[in-house]
């Protein structure tokens, strides 16, 4: 069960006041009153538009393209052709409030596709399945290579509500105007044993989420227990919600 939100609080307070106040008449309470209730609107406003607006400006600074959010978001980003000449996709995961959780997530290529492994500081790795289909070249017999004008995300965020980030692994197709974006997004349940780190069954696959036809640029928006990307077209959009650990799609597109 979730905690009261200070929006619940500051309401008690309002109540508690007002009360007061009918058995206290003498006692001006009113503008005490109206403050609180005042704040009671700024909060919400704050957690829908101003955390939300500076997210975006801190991902700004950080040169990352594609995301936003409605709440921190850690993530790198890179290209194809970075990634080829040998310089790996790299995230440092921000620490949990748990041990047993990877500390860097890095995206390098191999032969002939890429690979995500996560990493432990016990120096065990395993590498992550990604599931995707999206931005590859089409060949009649395998194996298939990705399209040199791909773009990669990496990102941490905790999209479930519950406390621990999840982790994102993520492709753009960019070789056309009306561009493909694929997401495998990954819940971690720690293992008791430390020998049982590079175990694939402490990875649950919350879905696999493709979008296609984004007209132009692509910003893929992670909140709270759902993803959402805009086709930048007549209002249309790709959204799935999270329910019981599964996504269900709620888009218009």
């Amino acid at each position: 069960m979730r905690k009261p939100t200070l929006s619940f609080w500051l309401s008690i307070g309002v109540i508690a006041l007002a009360l007061v106040w009918v058995l206290f008449p003498e006692q001006n309470l009113e503008p005490l009153i109206v403050l609180i209730l005042a704040l009671v609107g700024l909060v919400p406003l704050v957690r829908s538009e101003l955390i939300p607006w500076l997210e975006h400006l801190r991902l700004k600074r950080k040169k990352l393209n594609y995301l936003s959010g409605s709440s921190k978001i850690n993530a790198s980003e890179s290209t194809f052709s970075e990634m080829f000449d040998g310089t790996p996709l790299e995230l440092k995961l921000v620490k949990q409030g748990f041990h047993q959780y990877p500390v860097m997530i890095r995206t390098f290529f191999e032969q002939t596709d890429f690979r995500f492994k996560a990493y432990f500081d016990k120096g065990l790795s395993i590498e992550l399945r990604k599931f995707f289909d999206v931005g590859y070249e089409k060949v009649d017999e395998p194996p298939t290579f990705p399209k040199t004008t791909n773009e990669y995300i990496v990102a941490q965020f905790d999209i479930d509500d519950d406390g621990i980030d999840e982790l994102i692994l993520g492709v753009i197709d960019c070789e056309e105007i009306l561009r493909d974006v694929q997401l495998t997004i990954y819940k971690y349940h720690p293992p008791l044993f430390t020998e049982d780190l590079n175990r694939l069954h402490n990875w649950q696959r919350l879905g696999t989420l493709t979008a296609y036809g984004i007209v132009g640029e692509v910003k893929i928006e992670l909140k709270s227990r759902a993803v959402c990307i805009p086709r930048n077209h007549r209002g249309f959009y790709y959204k799935w919600a999270l329910a019981d650990n599964k996504f269900v799609d709620i888009g218009d597109y």
